[in-house]
């Protein structure tokens, strides 16, 4: 079973991945790493971030200036 848009948006906007479909056989959900796995395969590489594909591309450059704005000094 495959997690559609509709479904990884609201996961990955609620930190609830772990709801979602394990695409992977080599991380079990008992796993230390398993949320983090899950989180940077369907959400990407920013907490709280949202896949590209989700988005627009206006929405997505905004999110992720924000962060690399925020993260200068």
């Amino acid at each position: 079973m495959q997690a559609t848009p509709e479904q990884i948006l609201p996961a990955c906007v609620q930190n609830q991945v772990e709801t979602l479909p394990t695409p992977f056989t080599d991380v079990p959900s008992y796993h230390w790493a398993y949320k983090a796995v899950l989180t940077m395969y369907y959400c990407g590489a920013y907490r709280e971030a949202t896949p590209p594909d989700l988005l627009t591309n206006r929405r997505f450059i905004k999110v992720n200036a924000k962060k690399v704005n925020h993260t200068k000094k």
